[in-house]
């Protein structure tokens, strides 16, 4: 041990004068490893690590399929009428959330933000476990037809709008003509699972019956709306093929009695298809994260190139004092320590500088990629990151 630490120290003597080259190695090394780690780490998150949600490999959301007398889909979201059969009479699911995502002007604060909301019912708070900052979630006096005008704001809300004010529980927040009583705020390391979309997050949460669809459209049997959705955790003794046939038969045969009347639906029918949790939140993205993983790989080539150039340089240029320690009876294995130990106080440093750099670029990621990405809120340094580093460094 005290051998090796000599070596360091001769090793660190040595480099000092040769900034030029320290700077070209460590600077190389660090910006590769830097994004190396950042790419890594997201492919982690996106192809391997599990959605922060209990239970998740059970999360399913419902397509609801319109299809006509020629057997072709005609649309592939929910009417209204329908989605309530289902929530009221499904037995296929342990829990099911309805929701709907909508924005309106918060006219109880002087600027009048225009924020985006999601109406849900009270199990959608159970099945994504999710954490209060302050408050509770809804309840079964928030359940449907309760009409309970009460509200759930993300902890982004209570920062930008309320400069998180400790007193929040007793404020309101309006939409339209109607003033919802804020009773929950969100944990600040919740992230909420981005169902409609790459980067839609929802900044308040209202109780299914206040949703903007008018009465109107509610008593529509023909008309479909893609914000209506549904998720759903499945029973442990049904398969997903199951479910589907089970619920495409309840939904349609009720269906086709209510339109019966009209000739336009003679022949039609509902189909139901089961989506996990992950698929629809991941979506398309790995492609993209294996873009990027053969693109990174492909700046590590040319790095590791250049870096064996400037360590073979090195080498050259060290001939004469290697000669002159094998003169003197140094052997290869001491000589191999020598090296070694120059070539481990480069890679330690440029590995806690790509630690920072990586650090940084999730900050940027966040910032630019939060629409094209998902689960980009997540980026962060943890267990993968760091195994990461340390096979690189070792390596």
């Amino acid at each position: 041990m005290n051998q090796y630490v000599y070596l360091l120290k001769q090793a660190w003597a040595s480099l000092k004068g040769k900034s030029g080259f320290v700077s070209a190695v460590v600077t190389t090394m660090s910006l590769t490893m830097g994004a190396l780690l950042c790419v890594l780490t997201l492919a982690y998150l996106l192809l391997v690590s599990p959605l922060p949600y209990p239970e998740s490999g059970n999360l399913y959301t419902v397509e609801h399929n319109l299809i006509d007398n020629n057997g072709e889909v005609d649309g592939t979201a929910f009417t209204y009428p329908n989605l309530m059969h289902l929530y009221a009479k499904q037995t296929a699911f342990s829990d099911l959330s309805l929701m709907y995502y909508d924005a309106d002007v918060l006219v109880s604060r002087p600027s009048h933000p225009t924020l985006p909301i999601s109406f849900i019912t009270p199990e959608w708070f159970s099945l994504l476990g999710v954490e209060m900052a302050m408050g509770r979630g809804f309840e079964s006096t928030e359940a449907l037809n309760t009409y309970n005008p009460v509200a759930v704001i993300s902890y982004q809300t209570w920062k930008d709008e309320f400069t998180l004010d400790a007193d929040i529980l007793s404020k309101k927040v309006q939409f339209g003509d109607v003033s919802y009583r804020i009773v929950g705020v969100l944990s600040e390391k919740f992230v909420e699972p981005q169902i409609y979309g790459v980067g839609n997050k929802s900044e308040v949460f209202l109780p299914w019956d206040y949703n903007s669809i008018s009465p109107s459209e509610r008593k529509k049997w023909g008309n479909d709306d893609g914000g209506l959705m549904v998720l759903g955790k499945l029973r442990s003794d049904y398969s997903p093929a199951q479910i589907e046939q089970q619920l495409a038969s309840l939904v349609s045969d009720n269906w086709q009695q209510q339109v019966s009347g009209r000739q336009f639906f003679n022949g039609w029918s509902i189909g139901i298809k089961l989506h996990s949790l992950e698929s629809v939140i991941l979506a398309n993205s790995q492609n993209t994260v294996y873009l990027l993983i053969a693109g990174v790989f492909g700046l590590v080539l040319i790095a590791s190139t250049n870096i064996a150039n400037l360590f073979m340089s090195r080498t050259v240029e060290r001939s004469r004092q290697i000669a002159i320690c094998a003169a003197i009876g140094a052997s290869r294995k001491h000589l191999f320590k020598m090296l070694l130990a120059e070539s481990t106080l480069l890679i330690g440093l440029a590995t806690f500088i790509a630690l920072y750099i990586a650090s940084v670029g999730f900050k940027g990621m966040q910032l630019f990629l939060n629409h094209y990405l998902p689960r980009i809120d997540e980026l962060s340094l943890h267990f993968s990151t760091l195994a990461c580093a340390l096979i690189l460094m070792l390596g």
